[in-house]
């Protein structure tokens, strides 16, 4: 199996009440997530995992299509420095050195700069994309027309996974269905990061607490779904005996830099 490196870029940071992340825990409680996008280099190719948030989507809402971002700008610390692609060009790549974006979902802090990469094949699930053009009450805030619309564009490429995507067909980059959080989430499993199986779980769980304990935020699609993905998550851990990491959870990203084979990068700490 071949080696790879992975790196962890912070785009944003959120901050709000804990009670949101994790139903019915630490009311009151102020809680700030990292929103991290992941760039896996594989020797066949380089991966991004997740494209963060929309800087225009913040800074002109209305120009964007989106005004209810207004209210989201308050809690969202994001400056250019934290742009994907400025990130990535501080690391020494450029938005064409990406051959392949996969997109956990397509909630706006995952999905944000698209139009960035138009040279990527984009992997995204069958029901995530169905989804996000008529989804519930409860979600449809979360998503935004000019993040997902080039998705239906024919200028790109995009590979509609149904169910487990091997994006290498190694078994090194694997797109792992996880539903609950929507209909159409994935996690990504690595095999291997120096000699270990890494799990980026994305928003199976917001917080490890959450995983632990079988807890999802009050808006998910599905909490009986959310549950068996959690359950899938760990069995897969513990027979592989891999490291999980969960997007927005701040004490993981933290941890990631102490793991052979990741880097992380975040301007907040600049």
């Amino acid at each position: 199996m071949p080696d790879i490196e992975v790196t962890a870029f912070n785009t944003s940071d959120w901050t709000f009440d804990y009670s949101q992340v994790v139903q019915m825990r630490g009311f009151g409680n102020e809680y700030t997530a990292k929103c991290p996008a992941y760039l896996i280099d594989h020797p066949e190719g380089t991966v991004l995992l997740d494209t963060g948030v929309s800087y225009e989507a913040l800074e002109d809402p209305e120009g964007y299509g989106a005004p209810h971002m207004k209210a989201m700008r308050g809690m969202t610390a994001m400056t250019e420095d934290h742009r994907l692609t400025a990130q990535l060009d501080d690391a020494g790549y450029d938005p064409s050195d990406v051959d392949t974006v996969i997109l956990s979902h397509l909630h706006l802090d995952h999905a944000g700069e698209i139009t960035q990469f138009p040279d990527a094949e984009f992997v995204v699930q069958q029901d995530e994309l169905r989804y996000a053009w008529w989804p519930d009450q409860t979600q449809w805030t979360f998503y935004l027309e000019n993040d997902i619309s080039p998705l239906r564009s024919y200028d790109y490429d995009v590979t509609v996974a149904d169910g487990r995507y091997d994006v290498f067909g190694d078994g090194s980059v694997v797109c792992l269905p996880t539903p609950g959080h929507t209909p159409g989430h994935q996690s990504v499993v690595l095999d291997s990061v120096e000699g270990q199986t890494v799990i980026l779980a994305a928003d199976v769980a917001h917080v490890r607490d959450a995983y632990e304990k079988e807890l999802c935020t009050a808006f998910n699609w599905s909490t009986e779904e959310t549950v068996a993905s959690i359950r899938r998550v760990r069995d897969l851990a513990r027979e592989e005996d891999a490291l999980v990491a969960f997007l927005h959870d701040s004490d993981d990203f933290e941890t990631l830099s102490d793991q052979p084979g990741i880097t992380t990068r975040d301007p907040s700490t600049n």
